[in-house]
């Protein structure tokens, strides 16, 4: 049995959410095991099956020892076992509950539960996700994964919190539906639906959001229409910690690729693009993009997706204990895009980032001079002695033979595997509290994202969400039922920074998409 290979990415995830290390983390984690039940009721239904299927993806990402458990030992669970296992290779299975101090149950539950053992029944009827403390929920036999999408992640949430109860006051939620349509923990509505026309849609970004967005995607047999899949880079092993549609085996494989595997839809023509925003457009020469999912975590590349002006943008995005979604669909009149990502203080620029976040702020232009040159961290060049890895080994007091992994890579992915990936904390014996400006939400907050803007997605391509609010947050470690999601407007940027204040944008955009081709 061990933590995942990848765990030093969840090490980054926690210590941002608890703002501090947590020393003795992997022993915690090691000292629980998370339990999944279900009856043969709950997986004879569609719904039932799909929730198992994301509670094992997300569970095994970031516990080493789980439960995974059926009265009558049917082929389902077996298939579980092998997911898991294709997502941890050491993870240590059981087939019992004995030994679980958390157990997430679907269905009735079983004759006995370890005693002082935590335990949350979990259901989905459509869009909706239900949770209880107290009472068996069931589930529908509908083709909508956004129920059961949603009920999983909330009550990974709850999972969450319970395990680290020490460092975190929020309460358990105790019974809760949540609408995956609607964003409320009070539904008024819940639709069923047929055919599902995405007519063309754009997805950039296939990572963890993306992989959240696609393993719904995936699940719905009537979706019909084109989507294209833009991602420049690989699965690297440090981000599967948040990749739900990935296993140890993808890693090195281009994500668009990997991605186009989870479809079988016969209406659905899928495209892979294993390139940037910008060389897709070249590529492709398809500047009139009628929709486009933003699924990526940086600001420049979201300006610049919406300064290609398609006519509708869905973005989703992660922050500390926070998910947004959001609609953009009137550049005009309505906040686009790039207004939520307007500068209003100095930033640091990229080469300054990498420095402090290495621990070696001093060194800004030794970085610039390994990004322009495009050498390898390793190299040394002119009369240096030593190597940016010398001089990052010895700021965070780091053996240098623990950085042999790096030699050969340039800046921009020795950046994304020792510091997005989290290595740098596992392997530093000093290093710094927290890194600034370095997006690393958990499994169930990314996948969460992912889900509820492909709801939105779906709600708007069906029509159901047309009284709906621009934006909205979800706070996952509050408690859902007490603290509802925050639906509101975007306010149009006022300073006149913005693209949608220039003429010049606006009548391009007014002449790429006049109103009798808007409908």
């Amino acid at each position: 049995m061990a933590i995942a290979k990848y765990f030093s990415k969840d090490l980054l995830a926690i210590n941002q959410l608890l703002k501090s290390k947590a020393y003795g983390l992997e022993q915690i984690l090691t000292n629980v095991q998370i339990g999944i039940y279900f009856d043969d009721k709950s997986i004879q239904e569609n719904e039932g099956r799909l929730c198992c299927d994301l509670l094992v993806r997300l569970i095994s990402r970031l516990y080493p020892k789980i439960a995974i458990v059926n009265d009558d030992a049917s082929a389902r669970a077996e298939e579980l076992i092998t997911l898991a296992k294709s997502i941890n290779r050491s993870i240590d299975i059981e087939t019992t509950l004995d030994n679980c101090t958390c157990v997430i149950l679907l269905g009735d539950g079983p004759a006995k539960v370890p005693k002082n053992c935590q335990t949350f029944f979990i259901g989905s009827d459509n869009w909706i996700g239900y949770i209880s403390q107290t009472k068996p929920k069931s589930f529908g036999n509908s083709s909508n994964p956004f129920g059961p999408g949603i009920a999983a992640c909330i009550v990974l949430a709850n999972v969450f919190k319970f395990t680290l109860s020490d460092f975190f006051s929020q309460k358990l939620d105790k019974e809760i539906a949540f609408s995956a349509l609607e964003l409320s923990a009070t539904p008024k509505s819940n639709p069923a639906y047929t055919d599902v026309n995405l007519n063309r849609l754009c997805v950039v970004g296939i990572g963890a959001i993306g992989s959240g967005l696609l393993w719904a995607f995936s699940k719905i047999p009537t979706l019909n229409g084109t989507l294209d899949l833009i991602d420049h880079e690989s699965i690297s092993l440090s981000n599967l910690q948040r990749y739900v549609l990935f296993g140890e085996s993808d890693e090195g494989s281009l994500k668009v690729e990997k991605a186009k595997l989870h479809f079988n839809n016969p209406n659905l023509l899928i495209n892979a693009f294993d390139v940037k925003w910008s060389a897709y457009l070249n590529k492709t020469q398809n500047w009139n993009n009628l929709q486009v999912a933003v699924a990526i975590d940086n600001k420049k590349d979201r300006i610049a997706i919406q300064s290609s002006l398609p006519f509708k943008i869905f973005n989703a995005y992660t922050e500390e204990n926070l998910i947004g979604v959001a609609t953009h669909a009137d550049f005009v009149n309505a906040a686009c895009l790039a207004c939520g990502y307007i500068p209003n203080q100095k930033e640091r620029n990229y080469t300054e980032e990498v420095a402090v976040n290495c621990n070696i702020p001093n060194h800004a232009n030794f970085v610039k001079d390994y990004l322009n040159l495009n050498l390898p961290v390793d190299a040394r060049y002119n009369n240096n002695t030593v190597s940016m890895l010398d001089v990052i080994s010895t700021a965070n007091a780091i053996p240098r033979e623990a950085l042999i992994q790096f030699h050969g890579k340039r800046i921009e992915q020795f950046y994304s595997e020792f510091i997005c990936g989290g290595i740098s904390m596992s392997l530093s014996t000093i290093g710094q509290e927290k890194v600034s400006n370095v997006d690393a939400p958990l499994a169930f907050q990314s996948a969460m994202a992912g889900i509820l803007l492909a709801a939105r997605i779906v709600g708007d391509a069906l029509g159901l969400n047309k009284s709906f609010k621009q934006q909205s947050h979800i706070y996952p470690l509050n408690p859902i039922a007490e603290f509802n999601p925050y639906n509101h407007n975007l306010q149009k940027d006022t300073t006149g920074s913005c693209i949608c204040a220039d003429q010049v944008f606006i009548e391009r955009y007014k002449s790429k998409w006049p109103v009798n081709e808007k409908n």
